[in-house]
């Protein structure tokens, strides 16, 4: 069956929510974290390289010792390639007009819950469009004396150009240009830090539109869900990578603070999830809401009757709710019995009619 363009699919003026999900070529867990090439060097040059041959007499490390560990500083210090995934999406948000509402990042395959609002661009002026690409694509810019005043001087330069301002202001409004803008650089970086070649991710990304509020907080629960479907944790809200521990760690704690049982590698995803994240109503301190998605509309500056996007009208606890009641259906199924992905999204949409249903007590409409 020959595949839908992404024309059909992907909105380029309205604004809407897409799943996003790619994989990795042939399925291989190159971004497993227990198995990260450049952190695991560490543990290797320590077996080359006892601490007793690193320094010498008097204290004094040996030129090739030096060498070795100023190596292993350098490579041990670059982000896992889920670190990295999280990095590049709050650098992408200041540029695109993309609001993340989920994501999970798995070993070998990356999910992700945005909402597109192409419209966005058009009201930024053309100094502010041309700044956001060229902060963003720095190229030979950052390698300059004052990278600030090379970029400065790139933007006055192609504003100088109407056609190549238009094009950046059409590459901005793009979906498929975010997703190239995401995965190119994931797929550099890769085979950089590996010493590889060729291609980190299998063909193009899947791209699907929820067509209603219960099939959008299916796909959410269903990308939440993806560590505990898998036997990775014993809850959803445990699992790494994902928007949902960072949403369920995003109580009172101050930046850099780490609430009671959060370790430092687990404070560290919360506070790179948080910053990309677009909150829920009841995701901050106070008093938890009650789970509702509310249906109301309100008139928009030309007295239409508009509807507020889904994240100004969910609260977190009726994703909570989803997620649960989902887990429970997995539970059932036995979740490590490789329940299929088709399954899975068919449990989620299950889910959420049954806590849309107004008799429910589970959710206030």
């Amino acid at each position: 069956m020959p595949r839908r363009p992404r024309s059909a699919v992907v909105s380029a003026e309205i604004p809407a929510l897409y799943h996003i999900c790619t994989r990795v070529t042939r399925g291989l867990h190159l971004f497993s974290e227990a198995d990260c090439p450049w952190t695991r060097v560490e543990s290797e040059v320590s077996r080359q390289a006892p601490a007793d041959q690193v320094i010498g007499d008097g204290g004094a490390a040996s030129g090739a010792a030096r060498g070795v560990v100023q190596e292993v500083a350098q490579r041990v210090a670059e982000p896992t390639m889920k670190a990295y995934f999280l990095q590049r999406l709050f650098e992408l948000q200041r540029a695109f007009p993309v609001l993340v509402y989920g994501y999970a990042a798995m070993d070998n395959h990356l999910h992700l819950l945005i909402r597109f609002e192409p419209e966005r661009i058009g009201d930024l002026e053309d100094e502010d469009a041309v700044g956001r690409w060229v902060r963003l694509f720095p190229g030979a810019c950052r390698h300059r004396l004052d990278p600030e005043a090379a970029i400065q001087q790139r933007i006055k330069a192609l504003l100088l150009d109407p056609v190549e301002v238009a094009a950046i202001r059409g590459r901005l409004r793009n979906l498929s240009a975010f997703l190239k803008a995401l995965k190119q650089p994931m797929a550099e970086r890769y085979n950089r830090l590996t010493g590889q070649q060729g291609s980190l991710f299998q063909g193009r990304c899947s791209v699907t539109a929820p067509q209603n509020d219960q099939e959008a907080l299916a796909m959410w629960a269903y990308i939440e869900c993806n560590p505990f479907a898998a036997g990775l944790c014993e809850q959803p809200e445990a699992g790494a990578y994902t928007s949902l521990e960072a949403r369920a760690g995003s109580g009172p704690a101050q930046e850099g603070e780490r609430t009671a049982g959060e370790d430092a590698s687990s404070g560290t995803r919360v506070r790179a999830g948080r910053r990309v994240l677009v909150p829920l109503p009841g995701s901050g301190p106070g008093p938890r809401e009650a789970p509702r998605v509310s249906l109301s509309a309100a008139r928009d500056a030309d007295g239409r009757f508009r509807q507020p996007p889904l994240h100004e009208r969910v609260t977190l606890s009726a994703l909570r709710a989803v997620v649960r009641a989902l887990a429970a259906k997995l539970r059932e199924g036995k979740r490590v019995l490789k329940v299929s992905g088709e399954r899975r999204l068919e449990l989620a949409l299950e889910a959420a009619r049954e806590v849309f249903e107004v008799s429910n007590p589970k959710l206030v409409m």
